[in-house]
């Protein structure tokens, strides 16, 4: 898809047939699904003024969790996949997963929480002052109750156990990699940014790589267009989807 507004994808859904996207319109920043024929129009979720981002879907499908932002204030939201009315669960700026089809994870600057889709708080975790500084990009491992998210405090990206109570410097020496997905069987975390930076032409080719938990070479699953941003990819790698701007 194109347009003249931005378009930036942040999740794929579980039938692999689209990708959830905040699209700039007239009254904002919404979110849409774009289905990957590209002969299908795109469909409109939510069509209020404001700004929202990072829209995932739940892993039956049938809801979108994302970040909606008023002039003085920011939340966690779900709403359902045909449209309706917004359901706050979270406040301020968290990084987010879906657990399960009625849990998500939810990371702040020191705590991971889980609560479910009304909100109410299940469990809450501290997070060690040396794995902080969560970034946006936060995934789920299939196989288990793991999560890799890329820590500023840590330099790398770092594995919380939820059901063991730990967390763990998996990919060290990596500032500039972000987690984007697992590998179905939870033996490999899916990254994308750079560690090669610079192609022949000088230009910064980002990259998605493969990462073996058990240690070893990283390979490269794909290397995607210059300035491709937002990189989105699903389980095992099946698909991957940026966003490229042309000024």
């Amino acid at each position: 898809s194109h347009r003249t507004g931005y378009i930036e994808p942040w999740g794929i859904a579980p039938d692999g047939n689209a990708v959830a996207a905040v699209a700039t319109d007239n009254l904002g920043d919404n979110v849409a699904s774009f289905p990957f024929d590209s002969a299908t129009p795109p469909r409109a979720i939510t069509a209020t003024r404001g700004v929202r981002q990072f829209p995932r879907w739940s892993p039956d499908g049938r809801r979108l969790a994302y970040l909606a932002y008023a002039p003085l204030s920011a939340a966690l939201v779900i709403v359902d996949a045909s449209g309706g009315a917004e359901r706050r669960i979270a406040p301020d700026f968290p990084a987010f997963a879906w657990l399960a089809n009625d849990a998500l994870a939810v990371l702040t600057s020191d705590t991971v929480r889980i609560v479910d889709t009304l909100g109410h708080a299940r469990s809450a975790l501290a997070i060690p002052p040396e794995f902080r500084s969560p970034g946006f990009l936060v995934a789920r491992d299939p196989a288990s109750s793991r999560l890799a998210y890329a820590s500023g405090a840590a330099g790398g990206i770092v594995v919380v156990d939820l059901d063991r109570k730990t967390f763990t410097l998996a990919i060290p020496h990596q500032p500039s990699l972000g987690p984007v997905a697992w590998s179905q069987d939870g033996l490999a975390i899916f990254a994308s940014g750079f560690i090669a930076a610079t192609g022949a032409d000088g230009q910064r080719t980002p990259r998605v790589y493969r990462f073996p938990l058990s240690g070893g070479t990283p390979t490269v699953v794909a290397t995607l267009p210059p300035f491709c941003t937002n990189v989105v990819v699903d389980t095992d790698a099946r698909h991957i989807v940026c966003e490229i701007r042309r000024r």
